[in-house]
């Protein structure tokens, strides 16, 4: 018999109007484990109108009372862990799956012996340094901002790790591009910098050197 997932409205199953589903798989094994019910627009608008007529009696609810729900709530989510982390763990593997597949597709599959690294906050996620690793077949490493001044307790998680490492590539760029045009006598027809004393080239060279790994 095939689970279906339904639509979950004012504390209770609600199966939906417009009676399409779609297949739930196992991306580990391509297994078909249910489906679950798409929603219509009748839907969507079923939902905010049962949030909208919630909302009152949550305004004034008192404090204690919103806390005591909360409370509940998270003890609710304790004592499903398991079960969240088995269907998180199975949607993670999903989405690395179809990176796999733009991987292949885009003939990069076998170039890149010195593996991936994964940023945001989504890499955050305990074991899926491990789960990656297995699935793409590389090593993985979780990109984590590092020697920074200031905010580093806010900063130094991966979840900021794509935009710290922007904004110090463009820092980095700035020592190789200086400010205005070659127009302006910053370079001189010859390839050299008026400036600072060195060859445009011997500047990629070192700017290379610092990509490799």
């Amino acid at each position: 018999m095939t689970t279906t997932i339904a639509h979950w409205i004012n504390n209770k199953a609600y199966p939906g109007t417009s009676g399409a589903t779609a297949a739930v798989t196992n991306p580990a094994t391509g297994e078909v484990t249910g489906e679950v019910a798409l929603g219509s627009v009748e839907d969507a608008r079923a939902v905010i109108d049962a949030a909208a007529a919630a909302f009152p009696a949550w305004r004034d609810a008192s404090l204690a009372k919103r806390t005591a729900i909360l409370f509940a709530f998270r003890e609710l989510l304790n004592a499903r862990k398991q079960e969240l982390a088995e269907i998180i763990e199975a949607r993670v593997e999903e989405i690395i799956g179809l990176v796999l597949q733009e991987i292949k597709r885009s003939g990069y599959d076998g170039l890149l012996p010195a593996g991936m690294v994964l940023t945001g906050g989504s890499s955050a996620l305990p074991g899926i340094r491990t789960l990656a690793n297995s699935v793409l077949g590389v090593p993985v490493r979780i990109a984590q901002p590092e020697n920074l001044v200031g905010m580093v307790d806010k900063l130094d998680s991966p979840a900021y790790s794509t935009g710290v490492g922007l904004l110090r590539w463009a820092f980095l760029m700035s020592e190789f591009i200086p400010p205005g045009d070659h127009k302006r006598g910053g370079y001189s027809r010859s390839g050299s910098d008026t400036q600072g004393g060195g060859t445009r080239m011997e500047k990629i060279k070192s700017w290379l050197t610092r990509l490799l790994p």
